[in-house]
């Protein structure tokens, strides 16, 4: 009976996800019912399977519907006219943070734009809002009970790579090692990144950096806009291996892949590949092993030398750096993200 009920249950909501046409507020509360109830059980081992198998997305795509539909339906209980979906996207770090802000600049976006707000106009007010709830949470720290500073040699930014490390200089790093998101909709930041590792890293370094491998070609070129192919290097996961169900493939590596600034001119031994010790997702849901950014940044880099993170995560890259003795300079725009990396920094040793 409980079975039956389910299947009900689960084909009520896919019909309104297949009408999709409803809106993308309907999908997004189609989907969470989904995820919440774990309805995808029937048929799927987890709900990342049951998006890509069911409707060919990545995940990511049913949290940012899921995410927008909290978001619209938050503004709408005030009256206010909802956002389309994208606009929705780019007020949801603002609900992680305050429901109250978000309703307050989306109320604050229409009255200066009326039906004109765009996506762009949304996302420039949300990043200033977030800086402000940062400052605001700073001044209201006691004066007699300050919160620890970092250290000097950590620079932890929040924000867009492309605009808070834009002052970073010309030929001025020694190592990049980061780990940019995979999905779709991330692949254009790969040739910002290049471009900056073009500029910031001191000639014949090198950038290193995590890949998914869906879009393995696509990120390969877009690396290779601006800088040398080196090498392709693999972390081998242990344990129960990611499916692929698309490609039916269980997943028992992530790529690692090796660019340069040229003129490359190898002066370091070191192994294409790491063994992890196991999964680490204490601070972010996308982390890594410290261990293998450690081997790399002793590796390739000396004592004092520059290291820059532009998706900072957690935190790993920039704990394992100055654990190391390095000067670690890093971005990040997620707000939660950035807490959890500067929290993981005041404790490191």
């Amino acid at each position: 009976m409980t079975t039956i009920v389910t299947l009900r249950t689960l084909a009520e909501c896919e019909s309104v996800i297949e009408r999709g046409l409803a809106t993308f507020v309907e999908v997004g509360q189609a989907l969470m019912e989904i995820r919440e109830r774990r309805l995808y059980r029937e048929q799927y081992e987890t709900f990342e399977d049951y998006c890509r198998e069911r409707w060919g997305w990545v995940a990511s795509r049913a949290r940012q519907l899921i995410a927008a539909a909290e978001v619209a339906k938050t503004v709408t209980m005030v009256t206010l006219p909802p956002p389309n979906e994208r606009q929705a996207r780019e007020l949801v770090p603002l609900l992680r943070q305050d429901e109250a802000k978000v309703i307050e600049v989306w109320r604050e976006l229409r009255e200066q734009y009326g039906e004109e707000v765009t996506a762009a106009r949304v996302k420039n007010l949300v990043s200033k809002r977030l800086e402000r709830i940062v400052r605001e949470r700073q001044a209201q720290q006691k004066p007699t009970d300050p919160a620890p500073t970092l250290p000097p040699t950590v620079d932890l930014r929040l924000g867009d790579f492309r605009e808070v490390l834009a002052d970073i200089p010309d030929s001025s790093v020694d190592l990049i090692f980061t780990d940019p998101p995979y999905p779709a909709e991330y692949l254009p930041l790969w040739k910002d990144l290049a471009a900056f590792a073009a500029r910031v890293l001191k000639p014949g370094r090198l950038l290193i950096t995590y890949s998914g491998q869906y879009y393995l070609p696509t990120i390969m070129t877009s690396l290779a806009a601006h800088l040398d192919y080196v090498w392709l290097g693999a972390v081998i996961l242990p344990g129960a291996h990611n499916q692929v169900h698309q490609r039916h493939i269980r997943c028992g590596i992530k790529p690692l892949l090796f660019y340069a600034r040229p003129p490359y001119t190898p002066t370091t031994w070191f192994e294409d590949c790491y063994t992890s010790e196991g999964v680490e997702k204490t601070a972010h849901e996308w982390q890594q092993s410290i261990w293998c950014a450690r081997y790399y940044i002793e590796r390739l880099t000396s004592p004092g030398a520059v290291v820059v993170d532009p998706f900072i995560g957690g935190g790993t890259t920039a704990v394992a750096a100055h654990e190391l003795g390095r000067t670690i300079i890093g971005a990040e725009i997620d707000p939660q993200a950035m807490a959890a990396a500067t929290t993981r920094l005041r404790e490191a040793r």
